[in-house]
């Protein structure tokens, strides 16, 4: 984001919070964006949350359509996020 002039940010970040985008749903979806499908617990330490905030934003996410939750097939504990096709389209 950086690279964008003020006029393109504000422009975005007003188009995202008339969605009712709060910055730490963006923020979400950039570092999945980044670092791909993350286990709750690297998440919540990436965004530096407990993993109980974050669950509470990851439904609020997830009732939107934004991410979804998966287990590990390897190991059922560990529960990952992902981005949906309509997490990608917030970009």
């Amino acid at each position: 984001m950086t690279s964008w002039g003020p006029r393109e940010r504000a422009g975005a970040f007003k188009h995202w919070l008339r969605g009712s985008l709060s910055l730490v749903h963006l923020h979400v979806l950039t570092v999945l964006q980044v670092r791909g499908p993350l286990a709750m617990s690297k998440l919540a330490d990436e965004l530096d949350v407990s993993v109980a905030s974050l669950t509470g934003i990851i439904d609020r996410m997830e009732a939107r359509g934004l991410v979804e939750r998966r287990r590990e097939p390897d190991d059922r504990r560990v529960i990952l996020v992902r981005r949906t096709d309509a997490g990608d389209a917030v970009f």
